[in-house]
């Protein structure tokens, strides 16, 4: 696989980060290097990005008409259907009892900026993935995937149902389910993260199944028969990207790019074959193929790391640097429009946040790999 510059343009969610349990009135002296960093406009952030030769990045919406955004959906209208997500590490601050949402937004002047905004759903538990579908949209909100449509016109969602439940979560709120993806099986695709789960159907479920482990799996359902579901290869953290054919790839916080080389519902069928690992490592040189970051660095960043390497804070030092390699590998792309030039087709794209920037390579065929 080789790979290209870092710097492609897309839509871009940028969210906010609590910063970790290490506070500056529990470290003493050494909190006096976590100095109060201040909020930039919004203008101001866009001015910092930096993009390839022939291509431009334009904000379309920013608070107070979106706040914490982490995935996305368009209806057929042109809608911007946003999972707001403030809880992320919420458990490092004490009495944080926000909840996370979905809000619609609109361009209602046809400028390419939105200027509309409607609370379409709130007090969700912990919501991650939305997909839309017959004038509704499909929400992970762990345990459970939720279908909720609005039936009054009003833009707010009245009618709420729960289509599986029993999806599992963890307490940093890294590891729940994911990346719902349109199939060339007019299906929906989705990862079920590293904490799996025993997941059951609930609607139509009229002989009560029993509840199956999802863990490291693929879930995949038709929305026209919502009292089932199958489950295929998997892997991968938070993110989930399907090409042309079919191909599937996912992503680690510092696995930047799997490829799932089989379908194991088939495999399964022979119970004497030992299959390898579905999913294959395609990047370079995996989580340390080498990022170029042009941004100053965090200093709770840099303070965590040389705790580590110090003995002082639980987790790895990564090589004693905080930055450079993948460790916050937290989406996975494959570029199927025809906007961009046609060298782009194809191309895989993923989103560190650690480093901040958007990695871009470029597939090659090796054998059966890529």
């Amino acid at each position: 696989m080789k790979t290209c510059a870092a710097e492609v343009t897309f839509l871009v969610l940028i969210g906010c980060l609590v910063v970790p349990a290490f506070a500056q009135n529990d470290l003493g002296d050494i909190g006096k290097e976590l100095p109060v960093v201040t909020a930039k406009t919004p203008a101001e952030s866009l001015a910092m990005f930096e993009v390839q030769d022939g291509f431009r990045m334009e904000l379309v919406a920013a608070e107070p008409l979106v706040h914490d955004p982490v995935a996305v959906a368009f209806d057929e209208d042109g809608r911007m259907y946003v999972v707001e997500l403030p809880p992320y590490n919420s458990y490092v601050v004490e009495g944080f009892k926000t909840k996370g949402s979905i809000r619609v937004l609109e361009d209602t002047d046809d400028d390419g900026v939105y200027d509309k905004s409607v609370l379409f759903a709130s007090g969700l538990k912990y919501p991650t993935a939305i997909a839309c579908w017959d004038g509704g949209v499909f929400v992970g909100d762990a345990p459970d995937l939720l279908y909720l449509r609005d039936t009054t016109g009003d833009g707010k969602a009245d009618q709420s149902t729960v289509i599986f439940t029993g999806f599992g979560a963890d307490r940093a709120g890294e590891a729940h389910l994911n990346s719902i993806r349109w199939g060339l099986d007019h299906r929906f695709h989705f990862s079920t993260n590293l904490s799996g789960g025993d997941v059951k159907a609930v609607e139509q479920a009229k002989d009560k199944p029993k509840a199956v482990s999802v863990r490291g799996r693929g879930f995949i359902f038709n929305p026209r028969s919502l009292g089932k579901f199958e489950l295929t290869s998997g892997g991968g953290q938070h993110g989930l990207g399907i090409d042309n054919w079919g191909r599937k790839f996912v992503c680690s916080n510092s696995v930047p790019a799997q490829t799932l080389m089989y379908d194991d519902r088939y495999v399964a069928r022979n119970p004497h074959v030992e299959a390898p690992a579905a999913a294959v490592d395609i990047a370079p040189d995996g989580k340390y193929t080498k990022l170029f970051r042009i941004s100053p660095g965090e200093p709770w960043r840099i303070l965590r790391t040389r705790l580590r390497k110090e003995g002082k804070f639980r987790g790895s030092d990564e090589g004693g640097t905080p930055f450079g390699f993948f460790t916050g590998a937290t989406g996975i792309t494959i570029y199927r429009g025809d906007a961009w030039p046609k060298e782009y087709r194809g191309n895989l794209l993923v989103g560190d946040v650690a480093n901040n920037l958007i990695y871009r390579a470029r597939l090659e065929s090796k054998g059966l790999e890529l």
